[in-house]
């Protein structure tokens, strides 16, 4: 059997069959082969009428492939001549989609910066309004303090009417001594108002009103007897401790003063000072 399936001509597979086959002897057998050799041939003209029509059909698709070859070659021409026109709608959205970008980047960016600005503005407005606020309770303060010196002014003008009814025509002791008091409280108030107008800051070159206030002494609303107090212990201070009032020109200098009942002595005034190089001190420089 692989001989015959390996036969390479038609004269190869009757040598073989020849070899391997006898001659038939019997009719039966003749006639059996008869009707095989005609159920062979029947088949071989069934195989032939299928092959041409196989045949017809191979031609019918060559045909169609053919055309649609020639189909094929004229769509590609027409893609050819419509990438340019694709092409160039592309080139341009491609360049708007970039311009477009670039657009919501700068607005994005201009966003940002407009919104740090507000937030500075409204940090600026807060910081604007704190000030007010500080300056508007200032000025309160101020006025507070304003009333206060009026009321000293107009009862320091009071007592001086009274003392200028009290004295003599003649100049006596008594009027030079009331001079001298209204001068020295004149000099106490013109202080206080270099007081309220630095609100409450005073240079260091003004060492009574230091000391006085070193002292404990409230400098705004005093009645004249503490103002000519206030005047006598500045002057106390500046003769016993010439050291500490001696103060140079643009610099400040605080004051503390202590004061405390000794054993042999009545009374006693102590007096330390430190020197922070342009620090003013409420009240007492």
């Amino acid at each position: 059997h692989q001989a015959i399936l390996h036969a390479e001509s038609a004269s190869a597979l009757v040598d073989i069959l020849r070899g391997q086959y006898q001659h038939p002897n019997s009719s039966a057998e003749l006639a059996q082969l008869r009707v095989d050799l005609h159920s062979a041939e029947a088949s071989n003209a069934s195989f032939q009428k299928r092959l041409g029509s196989a045949q017809d059909q191979v031609v019918q698709l060559k045909m169609q492939l053919e055309t649609s070859e020639q189909e094929c070659h004229l769509w590609n021409r027409e893609v050819d001549k419509s990438i340019g026109l694709i092409t160039s709608p592309r080139k341009v959205l491609t360049a708007s989609g970039a311009e477009l970008k670039q657009t919501r980047l700068a607005q994005s960016a201009g966003v940002t910066a407009t919104r740090s600005a507000l937030r500075a503005a409204e940090r600026m407005v807060k910081g604007r309004d704190e000030e007010i606020v500080a300056l508007s309770k200032s000025i309160v303060e101020r006025d507070d303090a304003y009333k206060i010196l009026q009321g000293v002014s107009a009862k320091h003008f009071q007592q001086h009417q009274e003392i200028a009814l009290s004295l003599d025509d003649n100049g006596s002791h008594k009027l030079r001594h009331a001079k001298k008091t209204i001068d020295e409280m004149r000099e106490t108030i013109l202080r206080q108002k270099r007081v309220i107008s630095r609100q409450g800051f005073v240079p260091m070159h003004d060492p009574h009103l230091a000391a006085a206030a070193g002292a404990g002494l409230d400098v705004p609303g005093m009645d004249p007897a503490s103002l000519k107090l206030n005047a006598r212990l500045c002057r106390l201070l500046a003769e016993r401790f010439p050291e500490v009032m001696r103060i140079p020109d643009r610099e400040d200098q605080v004051v503390g003063l202590r004061i405390c009942l000794r054993q042999s002595r009545s009374t006693g005034a102590e007096a330390s000072a430190s020197r922070p190089a342009a620090t003013p001190t409420p009240g007492s420089s």
